[in-house]
């Protein structure tokens, strides 16, 4: 079993990823370790539960990211992307263009407030 990592950039992939790895370590054989007196979760009695619940703190980082809206330079690259399809779509002019994003912009970042 690979150590979790949460380096993908796709945070809802990454999660799957995870959950799917954990779900592999509960599959796995069992592989008791010596527990410290008074353990009393299955995490602390066996190894392949142990790095179960590592992988799922890995799923939960992905998902905190993915439930946080867009800030700073990400929704700024977000909001002209936004303005470049309107523009596609002939919702606005090409020439409005740096007159809407800001709004867009401000639009995205307010969600979080």
């Amino acid at each position: 079993m690979g150590s979790p990592h949460t380096t993908a950039k796709n945070r809802v992939h990454g999660a799957r990823s995870q959950i799917i790895s954990a779900m592999s370590c509960l599959n796995m054989p069992a592989s008791p370790i010596t527990p410290n007196p008074g353990s009393v979760y299955l995490s602390q009695t066996d190894e392949m539960a142990k790095h179960a619940m590592e992988h799922l703190q890995a799923a939960f980082d992905y998902l905190a990211d993915v439930s946080t809206y867009p800030t700073g330079d990400f929704s700024k690259s977000l909001a002209d992307k936004i303005a470049k399809e309107l523009i596609t779509w002939n919702v606005i002019a090409e020439n409005e263009k740096d007159r809407v994003a800001p709004v867009i912009r401000f639009l995205l970042e307010d969600i979080n407030r």
